[in-house]
């Protein structure tokens, strides 16, 4: 497992031979540092998949309920997610 930068997700780098941010596949995957997450939902209204919602029922440590992601597999790695986290809470990793 591999976690790539967004500069390099974005300039399309390749990995296995083909890029990155175009693969819907599972290869990248969003990771949610829970304990970070405020739960201030930034990162649901941008996803273009809309694959990240807050979750209602669990709450992390601080006693926000925090971001969660609901179908993995169709992360198309934009990024958009991590740009607009506030609290540096995901992080895109690629398999």
């Amino acid at each position: 497992m591999t976690c790539f930068s967004l500069l390099a997700i974005y300039t399309g780098t390749k990995y296995n031979g083909e890029e990155v941010f175009s693969r819907g596949d599972g290869i990248v995957r969003i990771v949610v540092d829970t304990e970070r997450c405020k739960g201030c939902g930034l990162c649901e209204s941008v996803c273009p998949k809309k694959i990240i919602v807050m979750d209602k029922e669990n709450m992390n440590s601080k006693g926000f309920n925090t971001a969660k992601i609901i179908n993995q597999a169709e992360c198309i790695g934009c990024g958009f997610c991590a740009t607009i986290c506030p609290d540096v809470a995901i992080e895109i990793e690629v398999d």
